[in-house]
């Protein structure tokens, strides 16, 4: 149903007819006739002007919408309970069945009573045995009458996956030390040694897969958390230290030829021929080895174009 080119009236009747708020649907055509101009006079060329129809998003559109929802509320993620967690009577109070199979908890560690989808959602389920999505968000939280339900306003379905990816900036988000396995590697596109690591979120330390991010962001990371009051105090020597870990393994695939395919000989000087990959990774004392990581640290040789660059020198 187009309502861009409706009357007002028109507009009121459809909204009765499906029970839509009219207030929101004149707020949200005024803010989509303000987007259009400002597209339309800044971001826009003359041929791409953008219309005011109302068309019903893509399904690609429909998943960029929801994530850009998941970026702006990330504080407001929800996960569902598993059954069996909520008991059948708590401080007394009789727990009906449909509260104890449809509850969600919140990742915001100020909120600790469970939360439920409001009865006016499209995803309010009528059969509480009915599977639910397992990830939502929503915009805002509202008690019912008698103050023994919390339930979620304008509840958003969102794909597990997209949580890590999508909520960087968030403190919520904690990431493990680097996985041993699966190994790093080098990502030739981004010119990173890419590491294996396990994404937490909320207050509840919800585990999702294990995804690949930079080793150097990885180290940042560390410095920048609780893990820095350790590493300050590392007396190890520099190429051994926990933050020089993207070091280690940029010269563990280096000499392994992941990185470069030309002559080692180029680059190297000969005392460092005789070293193996896993000499450099386990750790043990060795003069070559020690001189080989230090140059690469004093240098900041983590990349190949700093190798390269290196070089040139």
């Amino acid at each position: 149903y187009n309502i861009s080119h409706s009357s007002d009236i028109k507009i009121d009747k459809f909204c009765n007819k499906h029970m839509i708020i009219q207030q929101i649907v004149h707020k949200a055509m005024d803010l989509r006739q303000q987007l259009i101009h400002i597209c339309n006079k800044i971001l826009l060329s003359s041929d791409h002007k953008l219309s005011a129809e109302f068309s019903p998003p893509s399904k690609v559109e429909s998943i960029g919408l929801r994530q850009v929802l998941l970026s702006g509320f990330c504080d407001c993620i929800a996960k569902r309970l598993p059954v069996g967690s909520i008991e059948l009577h708590s401080n007394d109070k009789h727990i009906s069945r449909r509260k104890r199979l449809t509850a969600y908890l919140s990742c915001d560690p100020n909120i600790v009573e469970p939360l439920y989808i409001h009865p006016h959602s499209a995803l309010y389920p009528k059969d509480p045995t009915s599977e639910l999505p397992e990830y939502v968000l929503y915009t805002s939280l509202i008690k019912n009458d008698r103050g023994d339900t919390t339930y979620m306003n304008c509840v958003t379905v969102i794909n597990s996956s997209w949580i890590p990816l999508l909520t960087n900036d968030s403190p919520l988000l904690k990431w493990s030390e680097p996985l041993d396995s699966p190994s790093p590697y080098y990502d030739n596109e981004s010119d990173n040694i890419m590491g294996y690591v396990k994404p937490k979120y909320g207050c509840h330390d919800w585990e999702f897969p294990p995804v690949t991010k930079p080793l150097v962001e990885c180290v940042v990371y560390s410095i920048n958390n609780k893990q820095s009051a350790v590493l300050s105090i590392d007396n190890s020597p520099i190429g051994y230290r926990k933050v020089d870990l993207h070091y280690r393994w940029f010269g563990k695939l280096l000499l392994e030829g992941s990185i470069i395919k030309e002559e080692l000989s180029s680059i190297l000087c000969k005392s460092n021929y005789n070293i193996t990959m896993n000499m450099i990774i386990d750790m043990k004392p060795n003069i070559n080895i020690q001189s080989f990581l230090n140059a690469l640290v004093i240098n900041k040789i983590y990349t190949k174009k700093n190798l390269l660059k290196a070089k040139k020198k």
